[in-house]
């Protein structure tokens, strides 16, 4: 902006034939209406890249939520099935159904002596 003030101030002062001079700030002020319209337009399909990107952001995120979700439910049906498994095996040995329990779920089991 003061560039272009300074363009303007000597453009006055060292100009000698000042009749062009309005010709000239014509087309330099629809030069700038230009620019200002490129840098509107391009700010403006980047504007529209974004929201659509963050779209396409929150969709994945909801997909990879609802895989999550359903692999924990499978997830935890296996180890409810492996546990009543382990249950029938050796319901009659506490010790060793401690160890395996212990095993399959990853809980420490403290045993009494």
């Amino acid at each position: 902006m003061l560039a272009s003030g300074a363009f303007v101030v000597g453009l006055l002062l060292l100009r000698k034939d000042r009749s062009g001079l309005l010709k000239q700030l014509e087309e330099i002020r629809t030069a700038h209406e230009k620019e200002i319209k490129q840098i509107n337009a391009i700010r403006e399909a980047e504007r529209l890249k974004n929201e659509e990107d963050l779209f396409k952001l929150q969709k994945r995120l909801a997909e990879v939520q609802k895989q999550y979700d359903e692999a924990k439910i499978e997830l935890d049906k296996k180890k409810k099935k492996e546990i009543e498994d382990l249950i029938t095996q050796f319901g009659d040995d506490p010790v060793e159904l401690a160890e395996r329990l212990s095993a399959a779920t990853g809980f420490r089991v403290i045993l009494p002596e």
